[in-house]
């Protein structure tokens, strides 16, 4: 009886700790994972309010032929492609600067995330209307130095770019503060054996900074690509997909195909094309910088 009661009580000391996280845990895989299955099925139907049918696999057959899909592609691609590498060379330049020993460096280190921290919602409405042509502050800083105003938001040309600038202007301290935490942590050796080789600048950059911050640039990349391929909030407050299909996002065309064609089922399809892509670049990318380091 007594080895019976020690073995119990390792038993349940062994297992108390996955007892009292066991509540958070369903909570989480009822919150998160049900909602992924429900709309996975979803997307195997078509899906409305005036009929439940089964199809299979035709709303993903459909999304190979509808050229509006494909347009929405180009878009967030394009969009993607500024976002990614702008905040990519932004974070590299504004942490390099503020890896240096500045007075008020922790001041600009605080200040610098103020932009993070903000919702995208209340980003977006703001430079909705600093974006505005006829009282806009951009507009107003164009005729100060002379120049004509622009439509920003309201013109084909340049929605696009300017949601990516503001996407830009609010993530950059994200990159920032994470490749800042990596120069923190390479060894000051590394430098001084490069410079006793004689090597410039910019070959320290290259060969030394590079290769030791290639575990954060990688963490960015896959984090970023998704967010950026997942797009929303900015293109929903701040063009609502305009004007035209300019600045209309595969997300954006999700939501109005869902909610505006009632077609819950293609847009369930959609939705799941843009998770396979985001695991697409996120696999790339693991991919391609893994062999780098290899070699």
């Amino acid at each position: 009886m007594l080895r019976r009661g020690r073995a119990l009580r390792v038993i349940i000391d062994k297992s108390y700790p996955y007892l009292l996280i066991a509540p958070a845990m369903v909570f989480l895989i009822a919150a998160l994972f049900y909602p992924l299955i429900a709309s996975l099925n979803v997307s195997f139907y078509s899906y409305s309010p005036m009929k439940i049918e089964f199809i299979g696999l035709e709303n993903y057959r459909r999304i190979f032929s509808d050229p509006t899909f494909w347009d929405s592609l180009w878009v967030t691609s394009i969009f993607a492609a500024i976002v990614v590498v702008g905040e990519l060379l932004l974070g590299l330049l504004l942490a390099s600067i503020l890896n240096r020993e500045l007075r008020a460096g922790n001041l600009l280190r605080s200040l610098i995330m103020l932009p993070l921290v903000l919702t995208p919602v209340a980003v977006g409405l703001m430079f909705r209307f600093m974006y505005n042509p006829d009282y806009g502050i951009f507009n107003y800083f164009l005729s100060v130095v002379g120049l004509p105003p622009l439509l920003w938001a309201a013109d084909t040309q340049t929605a696009l770019l300017s949601v990516a600038l503001v996407d830009i202007w609010q993530i950059t301290p994200y990159p920032t503060i994470l490749f800042l935490a990596g120069l923190k942590t390479i060894p000051r050796e590394q430098y001084e054996a490069a410079e006793i080789d004689g090597a410039s600048r910019f070959s320290k950059f290259v060969h030394v900074t590079l290769p030791w911050l290639t575990p954060m640039i990688v963490l960015f990349l896959i984090i970023r690509t998704s967010d950026a391929f997942q797009i929303f909030d900015l293109v929903f407050t701040i063009t609502g997909g305009g004007p035209g299909n300019a600045s209309r996002s595969l997300s954006m065309y999700a939501f109005i195909t869902g909610w505006s064609g009632l077609e819950f089922g293609y847009a369930s399809a959609v939705s799941y094309v843009i998770v396979a892509i985001c695991m697409g670049f996120a696999v790339a990318y693991v991919r391609v910088f893994t062999r780098k380091v290899e070699v």
